[in-house]
């Protein structure tokens, strides 16, 4: 753990050379992450600016007080191809293209974005950017890499709440405090569907905790005080790095050095979690370190298990009435299996039963009943967290469980909440925490939020640092459109579907990309958005589309992939196997996350570490990319497949296979010259063919030339 420590510290920035000017804790507090939200007028802008959504206004003046004029609109045809890589992770498909090239009326863009916000791969696409933020994984990794076999019920829950665009507020009150949020209270005359809807809503709240188990644990840990205090650290670092975007776990051994986080602060909310159940045990039976997460049942069939409930009540209500005065030998003596009762309990029951014949009919009552039990229907498992023993800490100091100072009352940051009161000796302050978190009182949540989404379509935040506002983050380029977002995100009932609506309908997002040596001469990295930033595909995008365009992806959602049992190592102990597989051709969020053994393809393309939050992907350009896409069996594959496809299409001309291709795989038709020089390269490649027919010849050349389109930056970047 106390690497992971440092790799907090490292992606806190406290790691490196710090500037001279970096400002003290003590003037931290006047820092504008910690300011109320102020939502300002539209500025003024010059009236021949291209204006469609007020966020254009904001960019516009930035651009005009620079003397800059952003690059025109993209075409249909990059545009089509961004926005449905962007919403859903894959390409858009030829009839998706020419659909809407050929819709001419007006909001036909609009009509795109609304298709691809309801297309379930939208979910899909979207959860995965949650899923770095949480730093999720279907492992444990550091000393003990167990499977994490009930972790994709979290990712399917997150894959839920973006299709159904659950608001973020609830979104977080859930995944924190699930557990303690009131549920809807049935009246005696509630249908079937009002209990189902209620079991549906608590079993989800509970599978969304899995929120604060999903991080790495040092299971083999021999100090349980230290093990318990390295899980607590983990869950405030990522609530503090995930929803605020503060390194509170910076405070852990001393008071932050540039936020106005004190040490106090910090065990203030570790306090919170140590009043948390997250761990089912830390030791076992002998004694040794074998910690093992708190796991609770779930129904799988939730019609059958309401069905269950209701009859259960039933059944056990008769039992009541019927058990009602019996002695208590009696009572327990009839709560044994009649196979399993002693002479003695038997002798009571027959004692009893002959005293008074209506005696003797009440117990065959209970007999008929017990035999009669309704079955609980099949039940699955999720990993969870729940209500401990309630408990304020003690400063740990210097970080050491071995060095204690004085207790500190469960709250909340002093220099973000006015809160002074104590939270109540009968629960964590999960609850609290939660809804403070998104209350008017706190003016991160919000904007941190819009940032992670502003990013993920732009490719840049307008925080260049998602996880870190501190004192140490990147600059601000666009203030008051930050909190113009953040509060328009509030009003629309913190709807991420809304928002993306916001941004995708504006003239920012569609511009073009083209190059202007004048504006780049003034905005070099493109802080102003006067053109729309290039971007490589992210790993998961690579597969999917490979397999997309293949015609070989398999659309099925949900469920895991891991083939493993409860507690399984992912590697055999004896010879280093590893016990999981990627042979399938399921969509990239369902393959396994396994820490310190991340899928080689995901490791080539850049995946994140998933032992920490990770707000925003690297995006690197190696060698080892472009070997991959040589020597893959599955590129090799995808190749064939879609040569495949392109050739056995009946009464096509070369040059139309050609174009099928091109639609396929770039989202547009070859030019002139492309088509000249790729029918050459297929006559030339089947004239080297050393041996095959004629027509087995002409395939090898096709699938050469579909791995080559494969291979074209125009089908790994998205303009």
């Amino acid at each position: 753990m106390l690497i992971m420590h440092f790799g907090h510290l490292i992606l806190a920035g406290l790691l490196i050379p710090i500037p001279a000017l970096a400002p003290a804790a003590d003037d931290a507090g006047q820092h504008w992450a910690f300011q109320p939200i102020v939502r300002e007028p539209l500025p003024v802008v010059l009236p021949t600016a291209h204006l469609l959504s007020p966020l254009d206004v904001f960019i516009q003046a930035r651009l005009d007080a620079r003397g800059m004029v952003p690059v025109p609109s993209g075409d249909r045809w990059t545009l089509i191809r961004r926005v449905t890589f962007d919403l859903t992770g894959l390409p858009p498909t030829p009839a998706e293209i020419e659909a809407f090239l050929a819709d001419t009326r007006p909001g036909a863009w609009e009509r795109v974005i609304d298709r691809l916000l309801a297309s379930p791969a939208y979910g899909e696409r979207w959860a995965r950017h949650w899923l770095d933020v949480v730093r999720y994984a279907d492992s444990n990794g550091l000393d003990e890499n167990r499977a994490y076999i009930q972790a994709f019920r979290y990712r399917d829950y997150v894959i839920n709440a973006f299709n159904d665009d659950m608001p973020f507020d609830q979104f977080v009150h859930e995944q924190i405090a699930g557990d303690l949020l009131p549920l809807v209270q049935l009246s005696e005359t509630a249908d079937q569907q009002d209990r189902i809807q209620r079991l549906a809503a608590k079993t989800r709240r509970h599978i969304a905790t899995g929120f604060l188990v999903l991080g790495p644990k040092g299971l083999r840990e021999v100090d349980g005080s230290k093990m318990e205090l390295d899980i607590i650290d983990d869950q405030v670092a990522t609530v503090g790095n995930a929803f605020l975007a503060l390194t509170l776990e910076c405070a852990r051994c001393h008071d932050h050095k540039f936020d106005p986080i004190s040490t106090e602060d910090y065990y203030a909310l570790a306090g919170i979690f140590k009043s948390t159940r997250t761990m089912e045990r830390i030791f076992n039976e002998r004694g040794k370190g074998d910690g093992f997460w708190l796991e609770v049942d779930v129904p799988l069939d939730l019609s059958a298990t309401t069905e269950w409930e209701t009859e259960h009540y039933k059944h056990a209500t008769q039992v009541r009435k019927l058990t009602a005065g019996l002695p208590p030998a009696v009572l327990e003596a009839a709560n044994i299996a009649e196979q399993d009762r002693t002479n003695q309990q038997k002798q009571v029951l027959t004692d009893f039963a002959q005293a008074d014949s209506k005696q003797g009919h009440t117990l065959d009552q209970l007999q008929k009943l017990r035999v009669t039990s309704p079955k609980k229907p099949a039940m699955g498992r999720a990993m969870v967290v729940t209500d401990g023993k309630i408990v304020d800490l003690r400063v740990m100091l210097r970080g050491s469980h071995l060095n204690q100072g004085d207790h500190v009352p469960r709250r909340f940051p002093r220099a973000l909440s006015s809160q002074t009161t104590k939270m109540g000796a009968g629960h964590s302050g999960r609850l609290e925490l939660a809804q403070w978190l998104t209350s008017a009182e706190n003016p991160l949540t919000s904007r941190v939020f819009v940032n992670r989404i502003w990013q993920w379509h732009f490719g840049r935040g307008l925080v260049e640092t998602p996880d870190n506002f501190g004192s140490l983050s990147g600059p601000l380029t666009h203030p008051r459109l930050l909190d113009w977002l953040a509060d328009e995100f509030r009003a629309g009932g913190w709807s991420t579907k809304r928002l993306h609506r916001l941004l995708l309908c504006s003239a920012t997002y569609r511009r073009g990309n083209r190059y202007e040596p004048r504006s780049a001469k003034v905005d070099a990295e493109n802080e102003l958005l006067w053109r729309f930033r290039r971007r490589r595909l992210e790993a998961e995008e690579v597969r999917d589309s490979l397999l997309a365009v293949a015609g070989t992806l398999d659309h099925a959602m949900y469920g895991s992939l891991l083939s493993l049992k409860a507690r399984d190592y992912v590697d055999d102990a004896e010879t280093g196997r590893h016990l999981v597989s990627y042979d399938n051709l399921r969509r990239g969020v369902y393959q396994p996350v396994i820490r310190n053994k991340v899928y080689n393809l995901f490791q080539t393309f850049d995946f994140p570490n998933p032992s920490m939050v990770n707000g925003r992907r690297s995006s690197t350009t190696v060698s080892p990319q472009v070997l991959l896409m040589m020597n893959s069996s599955l590129v090799i594959g995808c190749a064939e497949k879609l040569a495949e496809q392109v050739t056995q299409l009946p009464n096509r001309a070369m040059s139309e296979r050609l174009n099928d291709m091109y639609l396929t795989v770039l989202g547009r038709s070859p030019d002139d010259l492309e088509r000249v020089a790729l029918l050459a390269y297929l006559d030339r490649y089947a004239s080297r063919v050393a041996t095959g027919t004629k027509r087995q010849r002409r395939q090898a050349a096709w699938n050469s030339l579909a791995q080559a389109v494969l291979m074209l930056n125009e089908f790994l970047y998205v303009d």
